[in-house]
């Protein structure tokens, strides 16, 4: 990791997340024992080193530690962040917001929405759309749930420039979905199933027109969300999980940009 500063430089008030609920991403929690820890030993956020070959973000800051934490975006010009959560006290996955310095979270009554699924392209000014559809519709089948979906619902990520017909940007066969624009227009990241059958990053360079793997770690990475200047990007991760079925939210500075 370089010694770029870390995103979160003020004076920190935190609001400290320790494992102990558990579950399934798409359902209810597993049968393990809900408890929160009330003397952290390592209190959050806390900057985590990339992994080797992820080399499009930097100053990876994890966000929350314990639970099923799915869906994050930005708000409220990206000082705070909403995502969903299975945690105590509750057995079902509920909407938060908290500051980006982990302080201020609090239960909303909102849902927790998608990520820029359309923006102008910075250049042409052309709309750019993305989404994701079931495989084989040609984008005709749109798929609207979260991601990964039950087994069956083989998807795909498709992007469409102005009038121009929607083309695949994921890979051929290969099983896609939550798809998010940077600002810019210029690339595209989505959350892809690898040959080990995980899920990693990929990103998608709308100019270029290639795709690139861009996290490396075990398990699951996903659900990508830009800030309105580009300059971060939000994901989902069970990186430095003991638990596997956690899921934490991290927030990186994102090193591609079309400047």
């Amino acid at each position: 990791m370089s010694n770029n500063a870390p995103i979160c430089t003020a004076t920190l008030l935190l609001c400290v997340f320790v494992a102990g609920c558990t579950g399934d991403p798409n359902s209810a929690v597993s049968g393990k024992s809900d408890t929160w820890s009330e003397v952290p030993e390592d209190p959050l956020p806390r900057i985590v080193d990339n992994a080797p070959g992820e080399n499009h973000f930097d100053t990876v800051v994890q966000l929350t530690d314990g639970g099923v934490n799915r869906g994050p975006v930005f708000l409220e010009n990206d000082l705070r962040v909403l995502f969903s959560s299975i945690r105590p006290p509750h057995s079902n996955a509920r909407s938060y917001t908290m500051f980006v310095d982990t302080s201020g979270l609090r239960e909303e009554t909102e849902e927790v929405t998608q990520p820029a699924l359309s923006v102008r392209d910075a250049k042409s000014e052309e709309e750019i759309r993305c989404f994701t559809a079931l495989m084989g519709t040609g984008g005709e089948g749109v798929f609207l749930g979260r991601f990964p979906h039950s087994k069956g619902n083989a998807t795909e990520v498709f992007v469409a420039i102005g009038s121009a017909e929607p083309r695949i940007v994921s890979q051929e066969g290969q099983t896609a979905g939550a798809p998010a624009l940077t600002p810019d227009g210029r690339y595209l990241v989505y959350t892809g199933e690898t040959s080990k059958g995980e899920f990693d990053l990929y990103v998608h360079d709308l100019e270029q027109g290639l795709t690139e793997k861009i996290t490396t770690t075990a398990g699951f990475d996903g659900d990508a969300a830009f800030s309105k200047d580009g300059k971060r990007l939000l994901f989902v991760s069970q990186r430095s999980d003991v638990d596997p079925e956690e899921y934490n939210i991290f927030v990186a500075d994102w090193l591609l940009t079309s400047e």
